[in-house]
């Protein structure tokens, strides 16, 4: 029997299949997850939540995805840190310490969409869901892009 369950802020009504890639899932292994999920499971959806550094390594996967017709859904967010190196620093050195962990904002909806996927940005945290639901009506890979600000646990909590 179905049942509801709660990962950080994410609720489903269908048993849990979740794919984790640990500590070095900062590194690109996302999207190549997200793939291997919707092959093992293609009637399920494949929702792949990253940040954007991350995203970085696998966006041009969403060739791939399109040219195998497996329509993931990927929400990026764009914090515009290397969080997996930032939250470390912060935690040794103090916030005003981080080097080297700053990135740009990427438009990465229009990346998507450079490879025939469907891509959105969204602004407002009420978007999300009729954002996931275009998405998944879209038919195709999909990538939403939600802009962030970075916080670092580390910063508020210090050894």
């Amino acid at each position: 029997m179905p049942h509801s369950f709660r990962t950080w802020h994410l609720i489903t009504t269908i048993p849990p299949y979740l794919l984790f890639t640990g500590p070095i899932g900062g590194i690109g292994q996302g999207v190549p997850f997200a793939l291997a999920g919707k092959v093992a499971r293609p009637d399920h959806p494949s929702v792949l939540i990253t940040g954007d550094g991350s995203f970085g390594y696998g966006i041009i996967e969403y060739d791939t995805a399109l040219k195998h017709d497996l329509p993931i859904i990927t929400i990026v967010s764009s914090d515009e840190a290397w969080g997996i190196v930032r939250h470390r620093q912060i935690q040794r050195y103090g916030l005003d310490r981080a080097i080297a962990t700053d990135l740009r904002a990427v438009s990465y909806e229009r990346l998507a969409e450079a490879l025939d996927c469907y891509g959105e940005l969204v602004t407002k945290p009420d978007e999300i869901r009729p954002a996931l639901q275009r998405a998944a009506d879209s038919g195709r890979p999909a990538v939403i892009n939600v802009p962030t600000i970075f916080t670092s646990a580390a910063a508020y909590c210090p050894q």
